[in-house]
């Protein structure tokens, strides 16, 4: 990924004609933790981000990172069954995540929800009981 990043960056700078490579999430979260934020943060930040990411990755992982939408950013925070700030956790994650691949051209929109809403998981067990 860092390869065809410079690459990228590159071409856009001398006026070239940039395609952009499909990349999956899972690619751009390694990436993005190797190479961008993980160079700020400490390393027990960096396992607390690896365990917020399994969240995330298990629904959205394999999906191109440019064809991400709010609704898969929903559906993430949807499934999350775990407590009430685990899940702003992985939220803001997912948000920082989402917010460094539209910066760096991955997307060509924040793909994250305007007001995302995050189920406690009782709601959670209560609606599926009431539905099913």
């Amino acid at each position: 990924a860092k390869i065809w990043l410079n690459k990228q960056r590159y071409l856009k700078d001398n006026n070239k004609i940039v395609v952009n490579k499909p990349i999956t999430v899972d690619e751009w979260f390694d990436y993005w933790i190797s190479n961008i934020k993980g160079l700020t943060i400490r390393d027990t930040t960096i396992r607390n981000y690896h365990t917020k990411y399994n969240f995330i990755g298990k629904t959205i992982g394999q999906m191109k990172v440019s064809e991400i939408k709010p609704l898969h950013c929903q559906m993430v925070l949807n499934e999350l069954n775990c407590a009430q700030r685990t899940s702003e956790q992985v939220k803001q994650l997912m948000g920082q995540i989402f917010a460094s691949a539209v910066e760096n051209c991955f997307c060509c929109s924040f793909p994250f929800p305007k007001n995302p809403i995050i189920f406690p998981p009782f709601y959670m067990k209560t609606m599926f009981i009431l539905y099913h």
